[in-house]
């Protein structure tokens, strides 16, 4: 989307690189077991990838900064007790202070995301719904999809200057 490489991102163990083969980023955020050499050779062999830090988490990890910030999900609440990556890394950001979060080409409708060339299908629609709308009482977390803001109850945002 032109957008230049990401600040952060943030990759599970056995995400496929076909969804993603030429990432660039300033940050990776890996959920992996691998010592963090291993990772850094991995990265080597991917030679259309460019990451400039590299730093490893667990998912019990992740999964605690996500109770951290909303709270645990119920259990009556979807199949897998657990949101998706891209919402725990709304939770991340907020964890690490960051000052504005916007969400784009995300959705609790659709299945999948805007950059899913592939067709993977999302599993964790129901606990991303619930983490989303609980996040939706923060206001330094925005989106840019009209269809989420309804869903979800988080501001909309259709300019820049809406985030001053």
């Amino acid at each position: 989307m032109s957008l230049g490489p990401a600040d952060l991102t943030i990759r599970k163990r056995r995400k496929t690189w076909k969804e993603h083969p030429r990432l660039r980023t300033r940050g990776l955020l890996w959920f992996h077991t691998a010592p963090l050499f291993m990772m850094h050779l991995r990265l080597w062999m991917k030679p259309a990838v460019r990451v400039g830090s590299l730093k490893r988490a667990t998912k019990d990890e992740r999964d605690a900064i996500v109770r951290r910030i909303v709270g645990s999900i119920p259990e009556d609440i979807g199949r897998y007790g657990k949101a998706t990556n891209g919402v725990a890394s709304v939770c991340y950001a907020l964890f690490l202070g960051v000052p504005t979060v916007v969400l784009s080409g995300i959705s609790v409708v659709k299945m999948g995301h805007s950059y899913n060339e592939v067709g993977k299908q999302r599993k964790q629609i129901d606990e991303d719904r619930y983490v989303l709308q609980k996040l939706s009482s923060f206001p330094n977390v925005v989106t840019t999809e009209p269809e989420l803001s309804r869903e979800t109850g988080i501001r909309l945002v259709t300019s820049m200057s809406e985030l001053r």
